[in-house]
């Protein structure tokens, strides 16, 4: 059976693993759906927001998911399932925490970042952007050295006792997906971060972190450019506001053999409203996405079209950018 996951201390997460409803996968086909999940759990009962699976900012799989179950003892009984398999891969699974799972829906446009039925935008739950607005403000500590496993739990259980800002924590990756080991960690005053200075070189697992002073500024720099490098090859972004172009909220619109999309399709657009012929289509659900993807370099017209996964918090994200004209540098 696989164990508690949890990376800090002896433990400060190992309590609220042991309560959580929630399991971590890890080694999933990139190709799994979270229908091949429910029926890797098949017999278990699954909790009301049953399976996620974690992708990066371009929407690709990491490879991982979560899952939340009816009870902690109905989760416990998932570990048993440690090692079995999807497909040719074996499934390791382990206890999550919920807190992780929450910012895994977020990711994919659930849970409490997910747009209102009228399309506002709100409580977007990206990183940094419900904390301090002042780029100055240095209630900010970037982290080095962590575990590549490391999760925004075991980062909050690394700085037990001390108030994060909501959505306080960026986990930095590279442009793959692949985690650096750093991270941005936004307190609610500058004295908390002064006080949080004092783990420098504390352990997390068997890895000591290095600690260092930082800024809003810097952190959302990193933020924007994981955004933004997806779209560095095209040209398709100004580095100082005016990212993208909405063209509302469409209604509800199908594609011949698909269900209904729920929301949105938009054109990307470039500086001065330039067409760059990308587009983002959302589905009513993952499995419906992932058949979508059967349709990759079928043409429209004379040109075949190239389809990629991407996540509806890219498209947010994009969006409350431009209309908030960040102006500060890349």
């Amino acid at each position: 059976m696989a164990g508690i996951g949890g990376l800090v201390g002896g433990s400060a997460l190992d309590d609220e693993l042991k309560r959580s409803n929630v399991v971590r996968l890890r080694g999933l086909p990139f190709n799994a759906t979270e229908s091949d999940i429910s029926d890797f759990f098949k017999g278990l009962e699954m909790g009301p927001d049953g399976v996620v699976i974690c992708v990066n900012f371009q929407g690709r799989s990491t490879g991982q998911a979560y899952a939340q179950f009816a009870t902690a003892e109905q989760a416990n009984k998932a570990l048993e399932r440690n090692r079995q398999h999807i497909g040719s891969r074996y499934i390791e699974v382990f206890k999550g925490h919920p807190a992780d799972m929450q910012g895994a829906l977020r990711m994919v446009g659930r849970g409490s970042g997910a747009l209102s039925g009228s399309g506002g935008l709100i409580n977007m739950a990206i990183p940094g952007m419900t904390g301090n607005p002042d780029m100055r403000y240095t209630g900010v500590v970037r982290m080095r050295g962590m575990p590549y496993s490391c999760t925004s739990a075991d980062i909050m259980a690394f700085f037990k006792g001390m108030q994060l800002a909501p959505d306080g924590v960026f986990l930095c990756t590279h442009a793959d997906g692949r985690p650096t080991g750093e991270a941005f960690v936004e307190f609610v005053n500058e004295e908390t971060a002064v006080r949080a200075m004092q783990l420098h070189r504390e352990p997390m697992g068997t890895r000591y972190v290095e600690l260092f002073r930082s800024t809003k500024g810097e952190m959302m720099t990193a933020v924007q450019q994981r955004v933004y490098g997806m779209f560095s090859s095209i040209g398709g972004f100004s580095q100082f506001g005016a990212l993208a172009q909405l063209p509302g909220m469409m209604g509800p619109f199908g594609v011949q053999g698909l269900p209904g999309f729920n929301l949105a399709a938009f054109q990307a657009a470039g500086i001065g409203d330039r067409p760059t012929g990308e587009a983002f289509v959302e589905f009513i659900s993952s499995d419906e996405a992932q058949r979508a993807m059967e349709r990759h370099r079928q043409n429209i017209g004379s040109r075949y079209i190239e389809l990629f996964r991407a996540t509806k918090r890219l498209i947010i994200h994009i969006e409350q950018l431009r209309c908030r004209s960040y102006t500060y540098s890349l």
